[in-house]
């Protein structure tokens, strides 16, 4: 590799970028600009949105049909919806990106892929596009392997650290269960072959369809959770739910900041106290039920990712988790009064909503969000409109709250 870069601030974010990608596909990786080796045979991408702040590669070879390039980015904001959409008309019309942001891949790191895509489907994959997804602690890469028509054939995911190998191999177990339910099988994403790329695990899932699920929670959803649930449905004593909440709050709480511990603590007294002593109904869940989970095929509603499943969760978490990704991650203003109205129907149902809010807090700083991101201080908010600012009456959740901005999401 031979780029040489000036100093600067923006030189060093693009090394950084760069350092990234090498992550992924070794030292072999060559940047656009530089020297160049002989010899090697390379694949050429673009980086999205720029080499400094890279987060997808679209393959250079992809471009005139922008929708295949731009396969994996699936943007939900309508300001990145508009950005994908520019960005595709102008690929169409001959857009190559920016050369300062192309950077070549030996071809001898897509074979093994290659391998596997002929093994488990009998098709030729011609390209790849690459999402690196989130710079943390349980980073992964996911690649969508397309055939020279620009179909998908199937979607690569491997785990960049330890912990995101335990959960892509956890990911791939949940699948191959749920695959023997028939009352789940046509919901949830195949798995055509597991095995090794780079020294990683990798697995290999079918694509679950083109159109994208509803945005808003419906009776699919509900239907779909429904049947979930009554795999194996279960129950745990309320004492058992909330142990296992605090445990999990108690090995992140060390670096949270006072207001964090104060909301939580204040939450979890609750919890125990609104819960009483009758059992609560558990069952399998997703454990990451979001709209951009989800895809319509055949006329009904399929489900992936499925990293974060679990088979004796609470009932009621899956479709609570949905309420809050859509309104903190998409929806322009915070509502989580609004959410919490929904939700918090009566006592034990609001305090499985305060047991929810802490174990995905507790499970967003175990993967190293900053206590300030806007994920984190949505969930701090509604804690504290719970035990502290509203006031839970007649199954209503009343309260007037500070509309907070988010941060950028995707």
């Amino acid at each position: 590799m031979g780029e040489v870069f000036a100093p600067g601030s923006a030189d060093t974010s693009r090394r950084m970028g760069l350092g990234r990608i090498t992550t992924v596909f070794g030292s072999g990786v060559e940047p656009a600009v530089g020297p160049r080796r002989n010899g090697e045979a390379m694949e050429w991408f673009t980086a999205l949105p720029s080499l400094s702040r890279v987060r997808w590669l679209a393959p250079l070879r992809g471009f005139a049909n922008g929708s295949a390039a731009l396969g994996v980015y699936e943007p939900w904001r309508w300001r990145a919806r508009m950005f994908k959409f520019a960005l595709t008309r102008a690929m169409r019309y001959g857009w190559r990106g920016r050369a300062r942001d192309r950077v070549g891949i030996p071809e001898q790191q897509w074979e093994p892929l290659r391998r596997l895509v002929r093994s488990s489907t009998g098709r030729e994959a011609a390209l790849f596009s690459v999402s690196l997804g989130a710079d943390n602690r349980v980073a992964k890469v996911t690649v969508q392997a397309l055939d020279a028509e620009g179909q998908t054939l199937g979607f690569f995911k491997a785990g960049l650290t330890a912990a995101a190998e335990r959960r892509v191999r956890h990911e791939a177990g949940v699948l191959q269960r749920l695959a023997a339910i028939p009352a789940l099988r046509d919901a949830v994403p195949a798995v055509l072959a597991t095995g090794s790329w780079n020294g990683r695990y990798v697995l290999f899932q079918a694509p679950v369809g083109e159109e994208r699920g509803p945005e808003k929670f419906a009776r699919e959803h509900a239907d779909f959770l429904a049947r979930l649930q009554r795999v194996a449905p279960s129950s745990r004593s309320p004492e058992d739910v909330a142990d296992e909440v605090e445990a999990r709050w108690t090995r992140v709480c060390c670096l949270a900041p006072a207001s964090w511990r104060i909301a939580v603590s204040a939450a979890i007294d609750r919890a125990r106290r609104l819960l009483g002593g009758e059992p609560v109904p558990c069952g399998p869940a997703h454990g990451d039920f979001a709209p951009w989970n989800t895809r319509r095929a055949g006329g009904r509603l399929t489900v992936f990712d499925w990293e974060l499943a679990q088979w004796a969760a609470p009932s009621g978490w899956d479709r609570l988790h949905f309420l809050v990704q859509w309104d903190s991650l998409v929806h322009p203003r915070w509502r989580p009064e609004k959410v919490l109205e929904k939700t918090c129907g009566d006592a034990r149902a609001t305090g499985l909503s305060l047991l929810y809010l802490v174990d995905s807090a507790s499970r967003l700083a175990e993967e190293g969000l900053p206590w300030g991101d806007s994920s984190m201080r949505y969930r701090r908010q509604a804690l504290e409109l719970s035990v502290g600012g509203g006031k839970l009456g007649a199954g209503r959740f009343s309260t007037r709250t500070v509309r907070v901005r988010r941060g950028s999401a995707q």
